[in-house]
């Protein structure tokens, strides 16, 4: 179940939007903070994303994370992905098969590379990083079955401007 907020907003508020299952039941979601109506810049924030994670259970899914205009404040400054990063390796979020990644910029490849060490090795084999744009994404989501009309889906939503 999408959070409080979400609920009252049309799935809008944090932008974690569900694509679709796929026949092996592991689901695809995708999240874009520059979609996010909400725009909290605090550590506080990251309960939305365990209230969005929660939403996986119990099935495997994947991740697809949108960086296009990214501001460093929106991941990084704020503590917020080193506390993503830090709950993804907790049992409870093994589920979660792959983080794809897409439009990443150099403050977030900097970010991956300074957490990488501190990572578990099953964690940072999660981490796919995408940086060829549409046809990557394209290939990479045929990869795992999910047909035409969910990666347009997808694609629209890489192509969307922010909130």
């Amino acid at each position: 179940m999408p959070c409080e907020l979400c609920l009252k907003t049309d799935n809008k508020a944090h932008s974690f939007v569900k694509i679709c299952t796929l026949e092996d039941n592991t689901t695809l979601f995708y999240t874009a903070p520059r979609l996010a109506e909400v725009q909290t810049d605090t550590p506080d924030n990251v309960q939305f994303y365990v209230d969005h994670f929660d939403e996986t259970f119990p099935n495997p899914w994947i991740w697809i994370f949108d960086c296009k205009d990214m501001k460093a404040n929106n991941f990084i400054s704020n503590g917020v992905g080193r506390r993503v990063a830090d709950l993804l390796q907790t049992e409870k979020y093994q589920t979660l098969k792959t983080i794809y990644i897409i439009n990443p910029n150099m403050i977030l490849r900097m970010f991956i590379k300074f957490i990488s060490p501190f990572l578990k090795d099953a964690t940072k084999a999660r981490f796919k990083v995408l940086s060829l744009g549409p046809i990557e994404i394209l290939s990479t989501l045929q990869g795992h079955g999910v047909n035409q009309e969910n990666i347009q889906k997808v694609l629209r939503l890489v192509a969307k401007p922010g909130a």
